[in-house]
């Protein structure tokens, strides 16, 4: 089940960017229904948690530091 939460940087462009992540750690972040970059919560790649809310909302902090930085991904 993916939840979707919108998120606008705090510098640059103030684009919003859309995020899609789900119980596992994974997530998807897209602007303007581009994806820009797909990743997963690190612990729960490791195995070190279990699958639940608690990992979305981890990987959600994760995909909100990558937009805030650029992380990957070019502003354009």
């Amino acid at each position: 089940m993916w939840e979707t939460n919108l998120y606008a940087r705090l510098g640059g462009k103030r684009r919003t960017y859309r995020i899609e992540a789900d119980l596992q750690g994974r997530f998807v972040i897209s602007l303007d229904g581009k994806v820009l970059k797909r990743g997963c919560d690190a612990l729960a790649v490791r195995g070190l948690r279990r699958p639940g809310l608690e990992v979305r909302a981890s990987s959600i902090r994760q995909a909100k530091v990558s937009i805030d930085y650029l992380l990957g991904m070019a502003e354009e």
